[in-house]
């Protein structure tokens, strides 16, 4: 069975917590103070620790800090005098959530919920070690890099906390495939990924689209993402209302529908991502200040592909390898193809070299030629890429003609779909489902 300590300095508290932890198969040992709490850990180590902040003979946070080395303990402050900043030094400090009093008994079970056991956890990280080791991957990134390399330390340090996550890069550059790592590497990995495009919405639509409509019952993505992670992209410049909201649900674990007076609670990770600065953008009036300190635990920088040229020709093979194991083909790179990506200096960063083997793919017959990849790429040069021009031979379909605008717009986008549509002067759902039809 699981093993529990709790350390919790009120008598009645203390029997109280471990009765709840109890009830969900966890044995436990209680302390009431640090002392206490080290005598037991020098006997046994816990699956999970759930520590007081304020404590007798000392802080909380030192305990914490104490068990960090034992990497098979999940850390839980629990407290009556928690503020953010106490929240936030926790969660960067190494614990993977915290509970206030009195203790939500749905918070409490869904964080126990979530605590693997020792051989679960270790499978786990040797399995991503070997990933690494032996393909060059982590979860759904691909880069054997020092850059990466980097990134990849900081998922496994991050990925088993329950924090949010804010994940800045350039346009193009795996903000999102980052996002679903860290929740495929998580305590969550099997409940739901849940990206949320916030651009994608007018102000008034989004907050119904997060949750939901209170007259029609229909959930939104916050209650869709419950037990996993949300992920939201581009956050600046939300309403102050679904700010607010967010702010709430990131506190509380609550949240309502658009005109619902009932409260309903979630159990999820926020992560979001930006292309821009946060800081510039609260400093701008347009992100609530406790809304980023609140979001703001952890920081992942996503290096652009200049950073990690070293993973160009990885990352080419690993695309065409999933596009020939997607259609049943066996295409493969010519002599001239390689140079010729090495040699672009890619803006779009690693959508673009997605885009532009996608493109020799759908050119080539057998063989993926600089000849199938150049015209992409050059079209990518130009300053205003809606006034490029392609040639379409009379008697082409309609669709086939389609596909070539969308494909060289695309590229001449540097593969930002949302710029695309709007050249285009389609959806951006109507681009997505284009897509998802040329690679069927």
């Amino acid at each position: 069975m699981p093993h529990a300590l709790i350390v919790e300095d009120d008598a009645a508290s203390r029997e109280s917590l471990a009765a709840m932890v109890e009830v969900k198969g966890f044995t436990t040992a209680i302390a009431g103070d640090l002392s206490q709490a080290r005598r037991h850990l020098s006997t046994q180590t816990p699956d999970i620790a759930l520590i007081d902040l304020q404590l007798p003979d000392g802080y909380g946070m030192n305990l914490i800090n104490e068990l960090l080395p034992r990497r098979d303990t999940e850390i839980v402050l629990v407290t009556g005098h928690a503020t953010i900043d106490s929240a936030v030094e926790a969660l960067r400090a190494g614990a993977t959530d915290y509970l206030t009093k009195p203790i939500d008994v749905r918070r409490l079970h869904a964080v126990l919920a979530r605590v693997p056991r020792s051989s679960e956890l270790q499978e786990q990280i040797g399995g991503l070690r070997r990933q690494l080791a032996e393909l060059g991957h982590c979860g759904r990134l691909v880069g054997q890099s020092p850059a990466m390399r980097t990134l990849y330390a900081q998922f496994e340090r991050i990925a088993q906390t329950s924090a949010p996550v804010v994940i800045q890069g350039e346009s193009g550059s795996g903000k999102e495939l980052a996002a679903q790592t860290l929740h495929e590497l998580s305590r969550r990995a099997r409940q739901p990924f849940v990206p949320v495009d916030c651009e994608a919405f007018t102000p008034e639509r989004l907050a119904a689209e997060l949750f939901g409509d209170a007259q029609t019952q229909q959930a939104g993505y916050v209650e869709s993402a419950d037990g996993g992670t949300l992920y939201l992209s581009e956050i600046t410049g939300l309403a102050s209302t679904v700010q607010a909201a967010l702010l709430r649900l990131m506190e509380t674990g609550r949240f309502r529908r658009p005109g619902s007076g009932g409260d309903i609670y979630v159990d999820l990770r926020i992560v979001a991502g930006t292309q821009h600065d946060l800081a510039t953008a609260v400093a701008k009036g347009l992100l609530r200040a406790d809304l980023l300190h609140r979001l703001n635990v952890f920081t992942v920088q996503m290096p652009p592909l200049r950073a990690r040229r070293d993973d160009i020709e990885l990352l080419a093979r690993h695309f065409l390898s999933e596009l020939n194991r997607e259609h049943g083909t066996g295409k493969r790179f010519g002599r001239d193809a390689m140079e010729a990506l090495m040699a672009e200096r890619w803006t779009g960063n690693v959508r673009q070299l997605n885009n532009a083997v996608l493109r020799g793919y759908l050119h080539a017959e057998h063989e993926i030629d600089a000849v199938h990849l150049l015209g992409g790429m050059q079209a990518i040069a130009e300053p205003k890429p809606f006034e490029s021009h392609i040639e379409i031979a009379v008697g082409t379909s309609l669709a086939a003609a389609e596909r070539r605008l969308i494909l060289s717009t695309l590229e001449a986008c540097s593969g930002v779909r949302k710029r695309a549509a709007e050249v285009l002067g389609i959806s951006l759902k109507t681009l997505y489902n284009r897509l998802d039809e040329y690679q069927g």
